[in-house]
């Protein structure tokens, strides 16, 4: 799996560093998926989560990529897009759990 991540990142012309990149993206896995985590760790890890997905989106198209692998970013960013929102609206209606 790692041969694939790296082989993708110098093929949109990034440095090769799996760790580096995978760390973040579980640690905000983390804090969204945690509820005792505080709302504004959740709203940093979203923010954290839309840089990553759009910054992936231009980077995939400008090398040319196929649409097939833009389609799955953009899908991604609006998955992240309909669950920051319901979040707020959970959280507005006044749900604590």
């Amino acid at each position: 799996m790692i041969r694939k991540v790296v082989v993708k990142l110098k093929h949109i012309g990034q440095v090769s560093c799996p760790g580096k990149i995978q760390t973040p993206k579980l640690l905000g896995t983390a804090a969204l998926a945690v509820p005792a985590i505080p709302a504004h760790v959740k709203e940093w890890a979203y923010a954290g989560f839309f840089i990553n997905f759009l910054s992936a989106f231009f980077a995939h198209y400008f090398v040319g990529d196929p649409a097939g692998n833009l389609f799955a970013l953009v899908l991604m960013l609006v998955l992240l897009i309909v669950s920051y929102v319901s979040r707020e609206k959970i959280l507005k209606s006044g749900y604590n759990s």
